[in-house]
């Protein structure tokens, strides 16, 4: 009886299956800030439209919602990409050694 085909990955090219997995969640990572981009305004303003036809306030809630998940959206992915870029600024080559770093901080 023929024994079946070895299919685990090879160890000279797990670091690279492994790389690329971190490059495809990273890469999910950064593109989420397009979907809460898209979304929050819409599912706010669907939640506004529903408080507007319920005390008959059109279009008060809608615009309101709608507007309020923009900006939030803006704030968080603003504060988001000043925490990452401080991140790689203290890991950046160029930075102050480690033992540095603790003295200053």
């Amino acid at each position: 009886m023929p024994t079946p085909p070895d299919r685990s990955v090879p160890t000279s090219t797990s670091g690279v299956v492994a790389s690329r997995t971190g490059q495809l969640a990273d890469g999910a990572h950064r593109s989420s800030a397009s979907f809460e981009l898209a979304f929050a305004p819409v599912i706010l303003a669907l939640l506004g439209l529903w408080l507007d036809r319920t005390l008959d306030t059109t279009p008060l809630f809608v615009v309101s919602f709608a507007v309020l998940g923009v900006l939030g959206v803006g704030v968080k992915i603003y504060y988001q990409y000043r925490h990452q870029m401080e991140a790689l600024r203290a890991d950046a080559p160029w930075a102050a050694e480690p033992d540095e770093r603790e003295r200053v901080a």
